[in-house]
């Protein structure tokens, strides 16, 4: 009986003499020779004398990550290494080949290259589940619709091998690059076997091939066969159109064109997943084929594209993963700057990951790192109203989450309810870290000279419908105990969409300290709030619970410390009247401890449409400079106070431990 080959099958070490020459000759061109960048593509009529040694000099390298000493040949860059002359005048060299006529070889050379420079964008986007039993190859669907039937990968293969003659064989019995992966087998006996319908029918593999050479075509097949990924960069915002994210399914063997960054650690995404940071050839990356000769025609070593890619911590975590990426698609068709852009999901080796666009920091690292624009810093007026446009807009992106919509527009749909049923959306963990800043100069960040803010990771999102939107009890919920507001440690507690309007006036009023304070500004706020929390220990969030009497009743009141710090933000020496306005938004109508006093969304962003309308007024006067940066503090020591609420303590629910902590603080 023969033992097929398994998506977990590990591999054998060649010890071919062609398979040694391939990982010892693979190396970038001129290595050594120049300190400048080596271009990616050969120089145009650049004489090689075999083909194969052009081959191995131009490939993508994957890093050390990898542990791979050779790199892959995306097929956009195969067939510009292997171009029409080159191949052609390799097949004329060919001793059964050049009995054939000029126009035979130029036959075969075309059939070799496919009638279209088309790539297989979409062969893992579906793969087809094909029985490992009885001799039957998995079968792994190429869902490409534009792609030739060419044999470009197979003529790449046997170049490797030293039997580019063979490739005439290959293309009589049709045995073309779609029908990559090769099947091939490891027999009980130790001998390797390539059955049909993998090889011409009419070659005997072990006639042809050695035990080295299939098991050359079987490992290195996977090096040929690296995915090309379509992103969905753009939104469409036709009527009627989904914003639509690939999904790709790959198989076990296949080799991802990432290329770790050096430097980047990863990043922890919350309770479920973790961040890395990736580099991507832009042959991996599907555009135009005009778009891609512009890029290399202006650049011979064009940069890598960053992204980041989401992976969720438990192996086949299938309903995790498809709820997130529902959220997000739902989400993603708000078109929305200020909410992330879901580029793609995949499947590979058991975990789920996303595919987001990078971003240099989130506003933690870029609150810890970048100090504001204060007075006489700059364009300080430019630097305060680029702080209230992302206010403004991380506002409109939670307005669009919360909906409500219908159907026939940016649908939050509730499967298996009635399309014209009104829905309503929930993040459910608004914090500096779930908030990405893209820099200028990123096509996320648009015209912003100083970049964007924009919403992220939706694992704790939720859509209901407007019967159910605000009876959702307290369960857990993978936010920051820093910022959770204080329904969460009520028994019986509500989660609605106010939940969001406390965390982001939380970060609103951490915006403002940095605004006024700088870098240190919001560390010293955390220790300040920091106290006892009833016999839990000391924490840190906005607001505390109170013993009133011996009748068991309790009082959720916002911290002293935290009023008092606001105070001390009024009467700071810098303070504008915009900020007193934030300021005063934030208390009064953000954090209040009664989560129906909170701000509605809608009411949310109207409220910073009349800020704006004197930040950034039609005429650009005085008037607007000095509401936006003419300093007019309050006199010191000025109270303030929020509206508290008395519970019987027996309401009180001990569930912190249920909310996880990925704060970095």
């Amino acid at each position: 009986m023969q033992q097929q080959q398994q998506q977990q099958q590990p591999s054998i070490q060649v010890e071919s003499e062609i398979v040694s020459e391939i990982v010892s000759e693979i190396v970038r061109p001129d290595s050594g020779a120049s300190s400048g960048p080596s271009p990616l593509l050969p120089r145009e009529h650049e004489p090689y004398e075999h083909l194969a040694q052009l081959l191995r000099r131009f490939y993508i390298p994957r890093g050390v990550k990898w542990n791979e000493t050779q790199g892959l040949w995306p097929y956009e860059l195969l067939r510009r290494v292997l171009n029409p002359e080159r191949v052609q005048a390799c097949l004329k060299k060919c001793p059964d080949i050049t009995r054939k006529s000029e126009s035979s070889v130029s036959e075969l050379c075309n059939t070799i290259m496919g009638s279209n420079p088309a790539t297989d964008v979409g062969r893992w986007q579906e793969r087809i589940a094909g029985k490992s039993c009885g001799g039957v190859a998995p079968a792994v669907a190429n869902t490409t619709t534009t792609a030739a039937a060419g044999y470009l990968r197979i003529f790449a293969l046997l170049l490797l091998l030293r039997k580019e003659g063979l490739i005439q064989e290959f293309v009589k019995s049709g045995v073309c690059d779609a029908k990559l992966p090769l099947y091939i087998v490891l027999g009980s006996d130790g001998v390797y076997e390539m059955p049909q319908p993998s090889r011409p029918s009419h070659i005997d593999s072990s006639k042809w091939f050695s035990d080295s050479d299939l098991e050359h075509l079987m490992t290195h097949q996977w090096k040929f066969l690296t995915p090309c990924f379509t992103f969905s960069t753009t939104k469409d915002t036709t009527k009627d159109k989904k914003y639509m994210v690939p999904h790709y399914q790959f198989h076990d063997q296949v080799l991802l064109p990432w290329v770790d960054v050096e430097g980047y650690n990863g990043r922890n995404a919350g309770g479920n997943g973790d961040v890395s940071k990736f580099s991507i050839s832009v042959f991996s990356l599907h555009m135009e084929n005009t778009e891609l000769n512009a890029i290399l025609s202006e650049n011979h070593q064009p940069k890598d594209r960053i992204y980041a890619v989401k992976s969720l911590r438990e192996k086949n975590a299938s309903e995790e993963f498809k709820n997130e990426r529902e959220m997000l698609k739902r989400f993603g068709d708000i078109q929305h700057p200020h909410l992330v852009t879901l580029l793609a999901t995949y499947h590979y080796k058991g975990l789920y990951h996303f595919i987001f666009p990078w971003a240099d920091l989130d506003l933690d690292e870029y609150l810890n790192r970048k100090h504001p624009d204060g007075p006489g810093k700059g364009d300080h007026c430019g630097f305060v109203r680029w702080v209230f446009k992302q206010l403004q807009g991380l506002s409109g992106a939670l307005q669009g989450i919360h909906g409500p919509t219908r159907s026939g527009g940016a649908s939050l749909e509730v499967p298996g309810s009635d399309p014209e049923e009104i829905k309503y959306g929930r993040h459910g963990d608004i914090k500096p870290q779930n908030i990405l800043w893209f820099d200028k100069g990123s096509e996320w960040a648009g015209a912003e000279q100083r970049g964007i803010l924009v919403i992220t990771d939706m694992g704790a999102s939720a859509v209901h419908r407007e019967v159910s939107r605000s009876n959702v009890p307290n369960q857990p919920l993978p936010c920051t105990p820093s910022y959770k507001p204080p329904e969460c440690d009520r028994k019986g507690g509500k989660i609605t969409r106010a939940y969001d309007i406390w965390t982001l006036g939380c970060v609103f009023l951490e915006m403002a300290i940095w605004m006024l304070e700088g870098i240190s500004g919001r560390d010293d706020f955390r220790k300040r709030r920091t106290s006892q929390f009833l016999e839990d220990g000391k924490m840190d969030k906005f607001y505390d619970i109170k013993r009133r009497g011996q009748d068991g009743m309790c009082e959720f009141v916002l911290k002293e410390s935290v009023l008092e710090y606001i105070s001390n933000l009024h009467s700071n020496p810098n303070c504008t009247q915009f900020i007193h306005d934030l300021l005063d938004l934030t208390l009064k109508k953000m954090l209040c401890i009664e989560y129906e006093a909170r701000i509605k969304a809608d009411n949310l962003v109207k409220d910073l449409a009349t800020i704006d309308a004197k930040v950034n007024p039609k005429v650009n006067n005085e008037d607007s400079k000095d509401y936006a940066v003419k300093a007019c503090p309050w006199e010191k020591g000025m109270a303030i106070s929020s509206p508290s609420v008395m519970y019987n303590l027996a309401e009180y629910q001990q569930d912190n431990k249920d909310y996880s902590s990925d704060s970095k603080d």
